[in-house]
């Protein structure tokens, strides 16, 4: 399901299976996998891909290399054995600077309040800059490219000491559906560091 606060009760088996080769300059990683979910009542509302407990199969590939990493995500129809959603993206960074560039492609929304059937289609792209040793600035856009318009784009200043870090971000959210309109969102964020983890 779509969002990161979206908690589904039940209990669910994940299970794959994961391939990796690597030395010190390559590195390459295939995994595919499934779920069952052990309360079939719930399900089959807006084409979720669970199907008598069985979901759709996901894979994902990826390369790496140095700082240049390329990857692929996808969902396969389990009965048709047809491409439903598929994310690429490329990565390339160094020492505090990064661009990275995406598409996502779905066949059909997967919002139960999506107010049209139209396939998802976005691209994205993002890039971060040092400015300092522990400054750096970072922004983000994804680009609708059916509806034909900017749906979010966001920046953000960060500071990193060993000891704690604190962000001053920005974002506005152009979506619109059935019962919510994106705005514009301001938010500043301070915490502890121990061993380069944020608390």
């Amino acid at each position: 399901y779509a969002g990161l606060d979206v908690w589904e009760n039940g209990n669910f088996i994940d299970y794959g299976v994961r391939w990796a080769a690597f030395n010190q300059k390559h590195d390459i990683e295939v995994f595919i996998g499934q779920t069952y979910d052990f309360d079939t009542e719930s399900e089959d509302f807006n084409e979720n891909g669970f199907r008598n407990g069985f979901s759709d199969y996901v894979g994902r590939i990826a390369y790496t290399r140095n700082y240049f990493q390329i990857s692929s995500r996808a969902r396969f129809d389990r009965e048709k054995t047809s491409l439903n959603h598929m994310e690429n993206s490329v990565y390339v960074g160094k020492s505090g600077y990064y661009l990275t560039l995406g598409h996502i492609w779905d066949t059909h929304p997967i919002d139960v309040l999506s107010v049209d059937d139209k396939d998802t289609h976005e691209l994205t792209a993002g890039a971060g800059l040092p400015i300092t040793k522990r400054i750096n600035i970072r922004g983000s856009v994804i680009y609708n490219a059916y509806e034909h318009f900017v749906q979010r784009h966001s920046g953000g200043i960060y500071f990193e000491h060993p000891c704690y870090y604190f962000s001053l971000e920005y974002s506005r959210d152009n979506a619109i559906k059935s019962d919510y309109i994106g705005n514009t969102t301001y938010r500043f964020k301070f915490g502890m560091s121990i061993d380069g983890k944020h608390y």
